[in-house]
């Protein structure tokens, strides 16, 4: 899996809980395709225009520095400050242009 997202995770263990039962093998064959079937028409989804990804980003202040245990420099090169954060991205949806890279 080269994406790692809340949405792999479920392959993921849904694997690790069917390899060492071989009864569960079959089933766990069916979910998985399933569910990689579900993953694609919502990444197929998101690339549509009426989807407008700016709408729910989320733009996180900066915490006082007593707040937190890190340091000015860590703040400032973490993800959640430096620009806005798009939450599809925890479950391995990304707005891409051109859409090439799900073609590939």
């Amino acid at each position: 899996l080269p994406q790692v997202s809340v949405m792999n995770f479920l392959l993921v263990l849904l694997w690790t809980l069917a390899v060492p039962y071989c009864r569960f093998r079959h089933m766990a064959s069916c979910l998985s395709t399933v569910w990689t079937c579900i993953i694609i028409v919502c990444k197929m989804l998101y690339q549509l225009e009426v989807v407008d990804p700016h709408e729910y980003f989320s733009n996180c202040t900066q915490p006082l520095p007593n707040g937190t245990n890190l340091t000015p420099e860590e703040l400032s090169n973490s993800t959640l400050y430096r620009g806005p954060v798009d939450p599809a991205n925890w479950f391995g949806i990304r707005k891409g242009f051109p859409n090439w890279g799900y073609v590939k």
